[in-house]
Order: C-alpha cells, then structure tokens, then sequence
C-alpha cells in the first residue's frame, strides 16, 4: 500500500458494539451489547450463543500505521521506541461472502475492546478467558455456521475514546471467511501483514438451554404444569420418573388403573371417575340401598338369584334361605318375604315350634320318625326326647343350627349357612374351611417365557420382547406392518428390529429419502442423465456407453483411429456401387432392343437392333394425355404445332411407352461425363 493511502473505515454506525468490562468480568456479571445510535443494551443471557474472539499476541514493532506512518505525530518511520500505538480492537461479523469485504453493516453483531497494549501485546495464556482482549458478540437467531469476519487493529486518540466509530487510526486489517460449529472448542488463527504479526483464535458456544448445531433448539430443565423433564446433552427432552408424553406432561398412574374409569394428577395414583370406585377404578358404585344386587354400570342394582325388588331386598325364596318352619314342618314361598309352614301332627304355632303334647296317658314311646336330620330319640319320664347331631337343635332336630354366629371365616366376603354346615367366600389369595391358608395367587400360565406378577389382587403376565397378549400368547413381528415404502424389503433382524432393503434410488430406515441417481452425472464423455422412478440413462451422442465418435474424422489431420473409422464407414457402400451399376446397365440395354423389335411397321437392316434418333425422340415427346386415348381418341397429332415433316407416325402401346422410357434413362446413364 502506498505512502498516505488509507483504508476505508467499517461502518461501525450500523453495527452493534460491545465493550467488555474486565472487572465485572470477573465477578460474574453479564456484559452488555449497545446499539451505537440508539444506545439500548440487553442481556448476553437473552441470547441463543455467543461468538468470542480473543486476541492472543499483537507484534507491531516498527510502531506503524496501515499508510506506513507513525503512529504518533504522523512521522515517517523510523518511530520514535517511546511514541508507541495505543492498540485496540473491533471485530466485525457479517453473513458469508467468498470474499470477505470490509464496507457494508454488521449483519451478525460487532465487539470493541478497550486498549491493549502498545507496539507489542500478548494475553496471559492463563487468563484469556477472563482477559479483556476477549470479545464476544451474542446473537439471537439460528447460527449460520458460516460467516465473515473483518478484524481491525486501531490506534486510539487516547485510551478512553475507543467506542466512537470515527476515532482512531487503522494499523491493520484481517478479512476470513470460514464455519464455526458450536462448541468448547476453538479455531486458532495467525495473519501475518505489513509489519504486523497477530494471533487471534474463535468459537462460537450456545447460551444456558439452547442446543444444536444452530443453538436453536430450547430446552430447560422443569418440573411445573407445563412439562416434567431434563435435558440430554443435545436438548432433547428427558422425562422424569412417573411421567410420559411429548412435553412430559401427563401423569403415568398406578398400574393396573382402569384406562377409561380411572385417571392421575401425579405419578403413582388412580383416581374414580363419578360413579366408579376401588383401588383401580374397576369397580362401580350401586344404586343406593340396594342389598342383595350387583352393577355392571354405575348406580344400576341388578338383583341376586331369588332376590327380587327395586332394592333386591325382597327374599324370593325365604324357605330356602332361612328355613323358619321347624319340628319337620314344610315351607312354602308364598310373596317376597312370606312363607307358610305346614307342621307335622302335634305341632303348632307360625314355624311350628309349639309342641301339642297329649296327655300323660296317651304319651306315645320313641318311634324313627320322631327325630329329624339324624336325631336320637331318648324316652324320658316325660315323654321321648330327640338328642340332635351337630348343626341341629330344636325339639325333633329340625331346626338348622347357623353356624355363621361364630363368625368362622377369617379372610373372607362373607359367610353363607349350609344345611349342618356353611361355607367361606374366601378373597382372592386364600384358601380352606375359613379362608385362614394363604395360596399363591399367581397361577396364571404365562406362554412364550412370560413371568407371571401380583400387583394387589390382580395377576399380570410380563412378556418377553416379542410378545404380547394376555398370556404372551401373541409372537409380534417387526415386519407385520410392511414398514418399508416404495418397494423395500423387510428382514426381521434381532431384538424384534427390522431392516429395510431398499430398490435403487432410495434409501432410508424405511426406504423414504429419495436420491437423484444423475447428481453426480455418472454418464462419460459428456453425455447427459435423466433419471427418475430408481434408475437413470444416459443420451449419448452415439454408442451405448458414449465410446464411438459421432462423426468419422475427415481431413489431413486424421490418424491411426480415424482413418480406420472412415475406411469403414466409406468402402463397404462403394464396393456395392461398382458391382451393381454394371449390371443395371446390361440389363436396361438388353430390354431396350427386345422393345424395339416389338415396335409395329418397323424395318431395319439385319444386325442393326437401335432405334433411330428421330424416332426415339418423337416417341419422348408425344403428350402424356395422348398417350392414355386409344388410337381412335387421339385425333392425329397433339393440339398445337403439326408433327415435324418428314417424321413417320409411331403409334405404341402404354406398355412399351414405359419401356422406352426406361431404355431413355439407361442410356443417359451410360453416356460419358462430358
């Protein structure tokens, strides 16, 4: 660059500068990013990242500006050693040009640092990232990955005025165009210019909760209403314990909770529905009073065998269930909770428990009859006495002892007297007289290596990969669904995955990405691709792979394969010319003279089988109308001139015209070239 030339300045108005201050630095505070003309500042923290630069080493020895001037004074070189530059920095970041160029805005951000050093500078390698030769340029859109960046070394008018866009005198200038993925790491550079030596390096690092390689993708750890999760390294959203879905929003419940009568706010529970009720939600809630009925929908009392009424409080059968008539007495249902007992003879009262002694006199002895239900009969002084079995009382045995009263039954429903007996309704998981042994709920046979569990009362079966169903009866096959599109062929691979082989042209998981088979042209010696629907062809200029010239090489400069070429192209049709003229020729002039000798009122000296020139002639020219007239239509000569004087008349059939007229062809061939 010559003597007093200067380059021209960034447009440092347009861009947005950031001044680092060392000290908050330090203590943690967030640096501020200023817009020059409107002075509003915002937070590093509300950005998607980051790009820093950090300037490691400056060597400016001669003390020189970007013109060849001093810094101080504007004097020629050699520089005063005690005059040094007062040496900071502005960085520039623009979108991606292949050719970075210093005028223009800043699309993608600015930074300023304050002043460095003199003639020579180099950071504390310890320290750079808390040195303020560190400049950091937040953004808040998608990084592009690639960008341009113009560095500048300044020398300031004093150190305090190194924000002003118009101050200073440029030093040096460094224009890159590259990429920058984010990350730790950095790009370490060097730039060797007109007496200057600079070390910088770049990264570029995404801000708290933004991921990906354009820090675009948000993700922050929380645990509220709107999402349960934490973040992977690369921003995916991780579930936590006890909940599922997209954002991690929905409860997982206890399991076995009905689906549809059951719902959770938090992991673990298992809340009712209006109208259903029990640990999962399974079973529904009767209508109210109802005694002796079931539900299969809510508030519904759908009664028990001989229950009846809107309560199925109504005993239909109330000889059955309660036996009230004794001393052998007969029972019989009469409405809902009314019987009638027939006694037997000296008995009395509504269940027959009077006993209508006779007198003394008349006291009948012990008879079989007497004692019901295995009674023993005992004469006594006042008459016979029946001793009941167990499970038996009243005076002839009758009466069936209700041996629920002593509530046997441990763990049970409930208890139902039996004649001479009961019976436990045992819950689920017990067993015996009185439900009192445990037993092992989990009987249920699980197929296919399933592993049968309790959870409460239910029992489940825990399939193996693979399988599924109730028992793991099922066999699931990745291939089932057909996954693989246009074409591919599904192979089951291990662990229930699949592999999709995919037809030329596509590819993919599931055969889904369609590829250009022409990009790159895989067609040689110029020849163009078209492809579609999995395969491609080439349009050769000639030849099925494009080998064999188009066009046969003419010319002196033709050689070795060439010449070859147009031998073969040229000889073969040539040979054929020369042995089929010849004898075209022959035969056209033997048909002629055999035409002649046909003609009628012809007479010509022997040996002599030509026609005569004239003649020939005449024949030529007679008009293609009179040709097709018969001789009686064509009426002497044709209209207009008389015939030539001299010249006889030929009449000549069509057939023997044609011949002529090829004879007339024949000999304009065979004649000489003039």
């Amino acid at each position: 660059m010559p003597p007093g030339a200067v380059l021209p300045p960034l447009s440092w108005d347009l861009a947005v500068t950031l001044v680092q201050d060392t000290a908050k630095s330090r203590e943690g505070n967030v640096p501020l990013r200023q817009a020059c003309s409107q002075n509003i500042s915002a937070e590093v923290s509300e950005a998607m990242g980051i790009f820093e630069l950090q300037i490691r080493f400056l060597r400016n020895e001669k003390g020189v500006l970007a013109d060849g001037r001093c810094c101080r004074g504007g004097l020629e070189p050699p520089c005063p050693v005690a005059e040094q530059c007062r040496t900071f920095f502005r960085a520039c970041l623009k979108e991606y040009q292949l050719r970075a160029h210093p005028g223009g805005p800043c699309v993608l951000g600015a930074a300023t640092t304050p002043v460095l050093g003199g003639n020579v500078f180099s950071a504390h390698p310890q320290k750079l990232s808390d040195h303020a030769s560190t400049m950091v340029v937040p953004f808040d859109f998608a990084w592009p990955r690639s960008y341009s960046l113009v560095l500048e070394a300044w020398d300031a008018a004093n150190a305090s005025d190194v924000t002003n866009p118009g101050s200073g005198q440029l030093m040096e200038r460094v224009t890159r165009s590259g990429m920058v993925n984010p990350g730790e790491g950095w790009q370490d550079f060097w730039h060797y210019g007109r007496g200057t030596w600079l070390d910088y390096r770049v990264r570029v690092r995404c801000q708290e909760h933004y991921h990906g390689p354009s820090c675009n993708l948000f993700c922050r750890p929380r645990n509220d209403f709107f999402g349960h999760h934490s973040c992977d390294a690369a921003g995916n959203k991780v579930c936590l314990d006890g909940w599922t879905g997209n954002k991690c929003q929905r409860a997982v419940c206890r399991h076995g909770c009905h689906k549809t009568h059951g719902f959770c706010e938090e992991p673990g529970e298992c809340r009712c529905h209006y109208g259903w009720t029990g640990p999962l939600c399974d079973r529904c809630l009767l209508f109210p009073g109802c005694v002796h009925g079931s539900c299969t929908v809510p508030w519904k009392c759908d009664c028990e065998t001989n229950w009846g009424g809107l309560l199925c409080d109504k005993d239909l059968n109330y000889c059955g269930s309660h036996r009230p008539c004794q001393n052998g007495g007969t029972c019989a249902n009469k409405e809902p909770n009314e019987y009638e007992c027939l006694c037997l003879e000296g008995f009395g009262g509504r269940n027959c428990e009077n006993a209508l002694l006779p007198p003394p006199a008349s006291r009948a002895p012990c008879t079989p009859e007497l004692c019901a239900n295995g009674g023993t009969c005992l004469p006594t002084p006042s008459g016979p006495r029946c001793v009941c079995p167990a499970g038996w009382s009243g005076q002839s045995c009758q009466n069936d002892v209700n041996e629920c009263h002593g509530n046997p039954c441990l763990h049970a429903r409930g208890c139902k007297n039996l004649i001479g007996s009961y019976f436990c309704d045992c819950l689920e998981g017990w067993m015996g007289a009185n439900c009192s042994i445990r037993m092992n709920l989990c009987q249920r046979r699980c197929q296919n290596g399933g592993t049968c569990q309790l959870d409460g009362d239910r029992q489940t079966c825990s399939c193996r990969p693979g399988y599924t169903g109730v028992e793991c009866e099922t066999e699931q096959r990745a291939c089932g669904d057909a996954p693989c599109l246009h074409g591919g062929q599904c192979q089951e691979a291990e662990n229930q995955t699949f592999l999709c082989s995919c037809p030329l042209g596509f590819s993919g998981k599931w055969c889904e990405v369609f590829f250009n088979l022409c990009s790159p042209n895989p067609c040689p010696k110029g020849a163009s691709c078209q492809g579609g629907g999995g395969s491609y062809a080439c349009l050769c200029p000639e030849g099925a792979a494009c080998q064999n010239l188009q066009e046969p090489c003419l010319g002196d400069g033709c050689k070795g394969e060439s010449h070859a070429a147009l031998l073969s192209a040229v000889l073969p049709p040539v040979l054929l010319l020369a042995g089929v003229v010849p004898i075209s020729v022959l035969l056209l002039l033997w048909v002629h003279r055999r035409s002649l000798q046909r003609l009628p009122g012809r007479t010509e000296p022997p040996g002599n089988n030509s026609l005569q020139p004239d003649a020939v002639q005449l024949i030529r020219n007679i008009p293609h109308g009179d040709a097709e007239r018969g001789p009686g239509e064509a009426g002497g000569t044709a209209k207009g001139a008389p015939p030539p004087a001299g010249v006889p008349k030929v009449d000549i059939s069509n057939q023997e015209r044609a011949k002529l007229n090829r004879l007339n062809v024949a000999s304009v061939l065979a004649r000489p070239p003039l």
